[in-house]
């Protein structure tokens, strides 16, 4: 088979063959299946070597991140809460931002409250630094 340099448009093919690696059609992902899909696609002989050093690893690091994602599955959408435990968090939340509210205004009130004895008794503040 022949071998050629590899460019920026085979990087481009080699990650876009990790990210939509199929086990079921594919098989296993490993160095040996992954280089036989790209021999078959491309029609060139590519070494693993020759892939680690490929846009400093980029392909090296490609490989191991889809070889995470299969390993852990697809992973469906929502699958981290459900819609009862989002409303028990929004509502507390929702609680926890009142309170803060009612917190602030009586602080608002208490600092009026200090600024109209100031006013009242001509008390001018200093700051000595």
């Amino acid at each position: 088979m022949k071998r050629r340099r590899i460019t920026d448009e085979d990087t481009t093919v080699f990650i876009e063959i990790l990210r939509s690696w199929d086990v079921d059609k594919e098989g296993e992902l490993s160095w040996n299946n992954f280089l036989a899909n790209i021999q078959s696609l491309t029609g060139y002989l590519y070494e693993r070597t020759s892939l680690y050093k490929t846009k400093n690893g980029t392909i090296h690091k490609e490989f191991d991140i889809a070889k995470n994602r299969i390993k852990l599955g697809p992973q469906k959408k929502g699958e981290t809460m459900s819609r009862q435990t989002l409303l028990v968090a929004y509502t507390n939340l929702r609680q926890e931002a009142d309170k803060l509210r009612s917190q602030n205004l009586s602080l608002l009130q208490l600092h009026t409250q200090y600024l109209k004895i100031l006013y009242e008794n001509d008390i001018t503040p200093t700051f000595d630094r």
